[in-house]
């Protein structure tokens, strides 16, 4: 469950005629920016190796550290090379995420068996009905950090699609 929640359910895949070093010049190249730009214009940013890819939507002056990053992988398959891979959040929010609700987790379920133990209603309201509200508040949070990021997948897409593929329409998608 908590993986559903942290990941976008969404791939994708781009066979191209060009070579894995000519896909890293065109990225590299279109992450490129001028001085002017770079405060007006959104753009692709991330990280490009021949074998790897790590892309995002980069939007001035919007941060959003839920947005969808593009993790993928290329490499030559039949002849062709192929871009492939999926979209999720970052390493970072995802470890973030993980710790804030597996520690409200533990408190509640340490303050419903303390309260249940005999301890009193007092520490059930104290532990366990806090958890649940940031619970609900972190869910909440999350729904809409990827709200905000709805957007940033068919951005991704037609970006690598275009710079990849050399023109302006989506890619393959498989």
């Amino acid at each position: 469950m908590f993986k559903k929640l942290m990941s976008y359910e969404d791939t994708l895949r781009i066979v191209t005629s060009l070579t894995p070093a000519e896909i890293e010049e065109k990225l590299k190249d279109a992450r490129r920016t001028s001085a002017v730009t770079f405060f007006t214009k959104e753009r692709l940013a991330g990280k490009v190796t021949v074998t790897q890819l790590k892309l995002w939507r980069l939007r001035p002056f919007v941060g959003n550290s839920f947005a969808p990053c593009f993790c993928g992988s290329i490499r030559v398959a039949d002849g062709h090379t192929v871009v492939e891979g999926n979209f999720r959040m970052g390493r970072l929010i995802r470890a973030f995420m993980a710790l804030w609700f597996g520690f409200l987790i533990v408190v509640g379920l340490a303050g419903v068996l303390t309260a249940a133990g005999g301890k009193g209603g007092l520490i059930l309201l104290a532990f366990a009905l806090p958890s649940v509200g940031m619970l609900a508040g972190g869910l909440v949070f999350l729904q809409a950090g990827k709200a905000i990021g709805r957007k940033d997948i068919p951005y991704i897409k037609s970006e690598l699609g275009r710079i990849v593929e050399g023109r302006a329409e989506s890619a393959h998608e498989v």
